[in-house]
């Protein structure tokens, strides 16, 4: 074999990896988009949202969003940021690089 069909046979193996790789991520996504859609049993609840003002059924990703809220005003940052990013406003790469101090109205 030479060198130009040996790099030709690598460049599309590459390629079919790549392509497998993004149909398992979508794959990923829809599943763990359907997983979070499922309504929690009142049961499953934990206690901080049984005693929230929060009423009704409730799905698997309003628990989870709910309990970063909570996190947050804790003062959990990881748990800001989480929502921050979440919510759509995450800081730009240039606002990250920048090492500017953050204020609670970034998050």
């Amino acid at each position: 074999m030479t060198k130009e069909k040996a790099s030709e046979t690598v460049g599309k193996m590459a390629v079919k990896k790549s392509k497998r790789r993004v149909r398992e991520l979508v794959s990923f996504k829809e599943t763990l988009d359907s997983l979070l859609a499922l309504e929690l049993p009142e049961e499953a609840l934990p206690q901080a949202i049984k005693s929230s003002s929060v009423g009704g059924r409730l799905n698997y990703r309003e628990v989870v969003l709910l309990m970063q809220i909570l996190k947050a005003c804790g003062g959990d940052t990881q748990a800001a940021v989480f929502l921050r990013d979440t919510s759509g406003n995450k800081l730009k790469d240039a606002e990250k690089q920048t090492g500017q101090n953050l204020k609670f109205e970034d998050f």
